[in-house]
């Protein structure tokens, strides 16, 4: 081969290797098994909560990138970003400059490190829609705040929409 890296394995028949074309690296295979190519980061060590992961750093704006494991706290799958550093730096796989974190319960946080629910939003949400289960009960409103459950607005009925406190229906619009 021509490459300047070249590694061949025999089970998956994988080639890794440089193009050559402005430092790109390609990961290449034809795998008969569930992907064809892959990349593997495996800590052998035992200690997941070192953080690992796949750092991006760009010089030319000074900002970095992680995608992976967070330092000291394993569990979870971050995204963390980083603005104003001139050279790479590890600390960037700390939860401090988090964005996004999914934990393995399957919670995801937007803005927290700590997601309580299937989707925790710390921040202003814009949508263009929003669709709420449909449960026509005060007790449990589809809109409801905080420690106060069942205070909010929910769906009354057909084109009825309703307010409770304390579980009670106080208010109607139809």
């Amino acid at each position: 081969p021509t490459h300047k890296l070249h590694i061949e394995g025999t089970d998956a028949n994988m080639l890794l290797y440089d193009t050559n074309t402005a430092g790109l690296l390609h990961i290449k295979g034809a795998g008969n098994g569930y992907i064809n190519a892959g990349l593997l980061l495996q800590c052998t060590n035992g200690n997941h909560d070192r953080g690992m992961g796949v750092f991006m750093h760009d010089e030319g704006v000074n900002s970095e990138w992680y995608a992976g494991i967070p330092y000291a706290t394993g569990g979870s799958y971050m995204i963390g970003y980083r603005s104003s550093i001139n050279s790479h730096s590890n600390d960037t796989a700390q939860t401090t400059y988090a964005l996004m974190t999914l934990k393995n319960n399957g919670n995801l946080g937007i803005g927290v490190t700590n997601p309580v629910g299937k989707l925790d939003v710390r921040g202003t949400v814009t949508a263009s829609m929003f669709h709420a289960n449909t449960s026509a009960d005060a007790g449990s409103p589809e809109y409801s705040f905080g420690e106060d459950p069942d205070t909010g607005m929910y769906w009354g009925g057909a084109n009825v929409l309703a307010f409770s406190t304390a579980g009670t229906v106080r208010f109607t619009l139809n």
